[in-house]
């Protein structure tokens, strides 16, 4: 995107006082950005979904049905970011969650009730949970250093490796490829490979930067790079995912500001090269390939939900199918269903579909979460109840359903199928089942509704 997160790392030092009075929610649009959907061997329940948003996290323990409110202050961080989240197992063969923050790097027991963030590691940018072993993490972190006398920007790069789920991570000695100059943006590790390591990243800063994909084939000790040249108004590269059973097949996505074409980018050879399979009219906030790697999901606000087989035809483009009109903002599958963020335009936020995304059911919408998760006395999580209130008013929840769902008594409502071919599109001024219409409004928290349209979307 235009802004990278290492650079929204900078401005958000610079504008603490200006976010105090708006902490629980940023003042940003309320909005979802990824699903993490617990794999078997993680030690969560198959019916665990944690969501990430604008304002914290939402957290379901019955496969969507009701969902509950993690803050942002209990969670570890604040500022204008999107953290990426991870399901693993921990040392003790319990399920946990992992998540990365500018403040470090996050985990969270299964019951979320006391996150905890390493702050030794600042500036965390992207962490991956190995899709074949849920106890091997790998994370990346670029922390603003300096800004030099002709403008370059330099970092304070890591890489780590965990292997017990996200409970000790160890720094890796950093490639030459990997220098000051350089910022991370996205990793990927390979299920049929563990020692097959993708970054992304970027040299430089707008139209004159350099984008680049580095790929390891010995755990992260050494890297080749392979430049990514950026069209028009593209200002990064950012990894999707590796073919499960395939760890040369590599996607990406380049991004830029929220009006810019991106294209999806595949490699067959290891990231050495990568050619063009498809071009969006907008941003690729949505990216889920099937478990057997025979198709993929992708699409956004703008080009709602289109499906691909994929072919190994090295140079043409890969034929799109529109599979539904939602607003998609992210994907995730776990073979049978197929989960997507949307908004209250297109009917839910949270949204599910076992037809392949030609229909969905409404799992959640912003004004039917319960409030914030029931935890014991003195966990961080508890410190919710206080930004509660505010955060109800601003998702459209009355006062009297405010305190009853913080009790967990309010029941969830469900619009039901919702027929995802219909034209539930337009220019965002409409809601969906009487939902709030959210847009940026000036000063403070229209910049950071601003800002926060150009970030980028990870895992999802």
């Amino acid at each position: 995107m235009a802004v990278s997160r290492a650079i929204l790392g900078v401005l958000g030092a610079l504008l603490v006082p200006a976010m105090a009075a708006t902490a629980q929610a940023n003042g940003r649009v309320p909005a979802a950005g990824q699903i993490v959907l617990p794999r078997p061997g993680t030690g969560l329940p198959a019916s665990e979904i944690l969501l990430r948003t604008t304002f914290g996290v939402a957290l379901s323990k019955d496969t969507g049905i009701t969902w509950d409110w993690v803050c942002e202050p209990a969670l570890g961080f604040d500022g204008v970011q999107d953290p990426t989240f991870g399901a693993v197992r921990g040392a003790d063969g319990k399920g946990a969650y992992v998540y990365s923050a500018f403040e470090g790097l996050g985990r969270a027991t299964e019951e979320f009730c006391s996150p905890a963030v390493d702050r030794g590691f600042g500036g965390a940018i992207d962490l991956v949970v190995d899709p074949a072993d849920s106890t091997h993490v790998v994370a990346v972190a670029s922390k603003y250093d300096r800004t030099g006398d002709d403008g370059t920007l330099y970092y304070t790069n890591k890489l780590a490796v965990s292997r017990d789920g996200g409970g000790v991570y160890t720094t890796l000695a950093l490639a030459p490829v990997f220098d000051a100059t350089f910022r991370f943006e996205t990793v990927e590790l390979a299920a049929s490979d563990p020692k097959r390591l993708y970054t992304s990243g970027f040299r430089g800063l707008g139209p004159t930067g350099t984008a680049l994909i580095a790929h390891s084939e010995d755990g992260g000790i050494t890297f080749a790079e392979t430049a990514i040249p950026l069209l028009g108004d593209e200002r990064g590269v950012y990894l999707a995912t590796v073919d499960p059973k395939n760890a040369d097949v590599v996607y990406a996505r380049t991004a830029g500001t929220p009006d810019t074409k991106s294209r999806l980018l595949v490699s067959r050879d290891g990231g050495k090269t990568f050619a063009v399979k498809a071009t969006l009219q907008g941003p690729m906030l949505g990216f889920a390939l099937t478990p057997d790697g025979a198709g993929l999901y992708l699409g956004g606000p703008k080009d709602r939900l289109l499906f691909a087989t994929p072919t190994a035809a090295p140079e043409e483009p890969w034929a799109l199918e529109k599979r539904s009109n939602v607003q998609i903002q992210c994907l995730a599958t776990d073979g049978t269903t197929l989960w997507a963020c949307s908004n209250e335009v297109s009917g839910f936020v949270v949204g599910s579909s076992e037809d392949g995304g030609r229909t969905f059911a409404r799992k959640l919408g912003l004004s039917t979460l319960r409030g914030p998760l029931a935890c014991p006395a003195g966990t961080p999580t508890t410190t919710c109840a206080a930004y509660w209130p505010q955060q109800a008013a601003d998702l459209g929840i009355s006062v009297a359903d405010a305190g009853a769902a913080a009790d967990g008594g309010r029941p969830p409502r469900d619009a039901g199928a919702i027929p995802a071919g219909d034209d539930l599109g337009g220019s965002g001024c409409a809601a969906a089942n009487g939902a709030p219409v959210w847009a940026p409004i000036g000063g403070t928290i229209g910049f950071f509704a601003m800002i926060a349209a150009l970030l980028a979307r990870r895992r999802g």
